[in-house]
Protein backbone atom coordinates (compact mmCIF):
# COMPACT_ATOMS: atom_id res chain seq x y z
CA UNK A 1 0.00 0.00 0.00
CA UNK A 2 1.33 3.45 -0.96
CA UNK A 3 -0.02 6.86 -0.01
CA UNK A 4 0.58 9.97 -2.06
CA UNK A 5 -0.89 13.46 -2.12
CA UNK A 6 -1.66 15.15 -5.41
CA UNK A 7 -2.05 18.88 -5.70
CA UNK A 8 -5.36 19.83 -7.23
CA UNK A 9 -6.91 23.11 -8.15
CA UNK A 10 -9.62 23.41 -5.53
CA UNK A 11 -12.70 25.53 -5.63
CA UNK A 12 -13.14 27.83 -2.65
CA UNK A 13 -16.59 29.22 -2.03
CA UNK A 14 -18.49 30.87 0.78
CA UNK A 15 -21.86 29.40 1.62
CA UNK A 16 -24.81 31.56 0.50
CA UNK A 17 -25.71 34.40 2.84
CA UNK A 18 -22.34 34.53 4.61
CA UNK A 19 -19.51 37.04 4.70
CA UNK A 20 -16.91 34.33 5.31
CA UNK A 21 -13.54 34.74 3.61
CA UNK A 22 -10.20 33.00 3.69
CA UNK A 23 -7.08 31.82 1.91
CA UNK A 24 -7.36 28.02 1.87
CA UNK A 25 -6.45 25.07 -0.28
CA UNK A 26 -7.53 21.47 -0.64
CA UNK A 27 -5.77 18.58 -2.26
CA UNK A 28 -6.58 15.01 -3.09
CA UNK A 29 -4.74 12.26 -1.21
CA UNK A 30 -4.57 8.81 -2.84
CA UNK A 31 -4.07 5.51 -1.05
CA UNK A 32 -2.93 3.05 -3.73
CA UNK A 33 -4.24 -0.42 -3.01
CA UNK A 34 -2.93 -3.56 -4.65
CA UNK A 35 -5.56 -5.38 -6.71
CA UNK A 36 -8.34 -3.00 -5.63
CA UNK A 37 -9.56 0.45 -6.67
CA UNK A 38 -7.60 3.30 -5.06
CA UNK A 39 -9.04 5.18 -2.06
CA UNK A 40 -9.24 8.98 -1.96
CA UNK A 41 -9.55 11.64 0.74
CA UNK A 42 -9.23 15.42 0.93
CA UNK A 43 -6.59 17.31 2.91
CA UNK A 44 -7.54 20.94 3.65
CA UNK A 45 -5.52 23.83 5.11
CA UNK A 46 -6.04 27.57 5.55
CA UNK A 47 -3.35 30.22 5.99
CA UNK A 48 -5.91 32.99 6.58
CA UNK A 49 -9.54 33.11 7.71
CA UNK A 50 -11.42 36.35 8.24
CA UNK A 51 -12.64 36.89 11.80
CA UNK A 52 -15.56 34.61 12.56
CA UNK A 53 -15.02 32.39 9.49
CA UNK A 54 -14.69 28.60 9.41
CA UNK A 55 -13.62 26.29 6.60
CA UNK A 56 -14.24 22.68 5.61
CA UNK A 57 -12.55 20.60 2.91
CA UNK A 58 -14.67 18.35 0.71
CA UNK A 59 -14.10 15.49 -1.69
CA UNK A 60 -16.92 15.33 -4.23
CA UNK A 61 -17.41 11.70 -5.26
CA UNK A 62 -19.30 10.73 -8.41
CA UNK A 63 -22.69 9.29 -7.53
CA UNK A 64 -22.62 9.35 -3.74
CA UNK A 65 -20.64 9.22 -0.54
CA UNK A 66 -18.93 12.64 -0.55
CA UNK A 67 -16.33 13.04 2.20
CA UNK A 68 -15.68 16.18 4.27
CA UNK A 69 -13.32 17.34 6.96
CA UNK A 70 -14.67 18.79 10.18
CA UNK A 71 -15.32 22.56 10.18
CA UNK A 72 -12.16 24.30 11.38
CA UNK A 73 -10.74 27.74 12.14
CA UNK A 74 -7.16 26.84 13.12
CA UNK A 75 -4.61 28.16 10.64
CA UNK A 76 -1.64 26.29 9.11
CA UNK A 77 -2.87 22.85 10.14
CA UNK A 78 -3.94 19.99 7.86
CA UNK A 79 -7.45 18.57 8.22
CA UNK A 80 -8.34 15.18 6.73
CA UNK A 81 -11.55 13.54 5.60
CA UNK A 82 -12.16 9.81 5.77
CA UNK A 83 -11.13 7.76 2.74
CA UNK A 84 -13.65 6.90 0.02
CA UNK A 85 -13.49 4.31 -2.73
CA UNK A 86 -14.72 5.03 -6.23
CA UNK A 87 -14.36 7.88 -8.67
CA UNK A 88 -13.84 11.37 -7.34
CA UNK A 89 -14.98 14.47 -9.23
CA UNK A 90 -13.31 17.34 -7.39
CA UNK A 91 -11.91 18.68 -4.13
CA UNK A 92 -12.62 22.08 -2.63
CA UNK A 93 -13.19 24.31 0.37
CA UNK A 94 -16.47 25.57 1.86
CA UNK A 95 -16.41 28.71 4.02
CA UNK A 96 -19.05 29.81 6.53
CA UNK A 97 -19.57 32.27 9.38
CA UNK A 98 -18.87 30.65 12.74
Amino acid sequence: MNIRANSSTASQEALPGTTAAGDCNARKDVKVLDWQPDDFRVIARCTYLAGGSEARGFLDMLGCCDKETAWFSTLNKDYYSAYASGNYESVGINLRDA
